[in-house]
């Protein structure tokens, strides 16, 4: 199996999950998830606007905190967000500057847009096809889906202005929660195609011709404490799962708390966000 970045030769396995293979490029260093059956998709509460409201208070507030980074990169100009969802981010950023708003979005309508005067592309990223050119790029929880990311990547570095951003964020699977949590729930082998770590994800930006300005890694703790609660699953007396589990959070989160920064820091943090920009960026509009 070759690696859909480098095109190196791929062998190192670091991982099975429900019979889904995962291997390590050494090369690129991204995780390749092998799966040969169609995609499904574990995650269809987020496909359901009910289901999505009921989180959307915690959400919203993780949402506002790389709002607030964007804006001091982009406050205005036509944006492009790719993979919007129900167009949450968006309607911040809308809210924190003064953006011409485009979506793609294949599958839900942008509940949170409905009543602004927005560009809609009801079609999948490989099947966007413009020739504007934007100001700001979103890639929320996308690139880890791209069968082909390099090509995208590309696609994308010729539709943003030359001082144009392109922002991402993705899952770090070399992060503190995939370590320690036996089920961390953003492998998702049945949808992702590929995970990235701060070196794999920082070198394809490199080979598609993007600089990486800002990046910082972070979590919300409600998922990583739901990720947590996955290791004490396979205890089947209820009593003793509860006292280990309570034992274990206890000790864990003080300790958690007080390193939590330093943690982010290193580069373990459960997400990867990155503001990146075109090579060559000082001449042109």
């Amino acid at each position: 199996m070759k690696c859909p970045i480098c095109e190196t030769s791929i062998k190192h396995l670091i991982k099975v999950i429900n019979d889904i293979s995962v291997y390590q490029c050494d090369s690129c260093y991204a995780a390749i998830l092998k799966n040969d059956r169609e995609s499904i998709k574990e995650n269809k509460q987020w496909y359901s606007f009910k289901e999505y409201q009921a989180e959307e208070k915690r959400l919203e507030k993780r949402l506002k905190k790389i709002a607030k980074i964007i804006v001091r990169y982009k406050k205005k100009g036509e944006l492009l967000d790719i993979g919007a969802g129900f167009g949450h981010l968006s309607s911040i950023l809308n809210k924190l500057g003064r953006f011409q708003i485009n979506l793609v979005e294949p599958l839900v309508k942008p509940k949170y847009l409905l009543d602004k005067n927005i560009t809609l592309h009801k079609t999948d990223y490989e099947h966007f096809l413009s020739k504007q050119k934007f100001d700001l790029v979103l890639m929320v929880d996308v690139i880890e889906h791209f069968q082909n990311p390099v090509r995208n990547l590309l696609r994308t570095k010729k539709i943003l202005k030359k001082r144009g951003y392109l922002m991402i964020q993705t899952p770090n699977y070399k992060s503190l929660m995939a370590k320690i949590c036996r089920n961390w729930s953003w492998w998702m082998p049945q949808d992702h195609k590929l995970l990235f770590s701060i070196r794999s994800i920082k070198n394809i930006l490199e080979t598609s011709g993007f600089q990486t300005v800002f990046l910082m890694t972070y979590e919300d703790f409600h998922d990583f404490k739901k990720n947590l609660d996955g290791n004490f699953v396979g205890i089947k007396n209820k009593l003793l799962k509860k006292l280990s589990k309570g034992v274990f959070l206890t000790l864990f989160i003080p300790i958690y708390f007080l390193f939590r920064q330093i943690i982010w820091r290193l580069g373990y943090g459960g997400l990867i966000f990155l503001v990146a920009k075109r090579y060559n960026n000082n001449d042109g509009k």
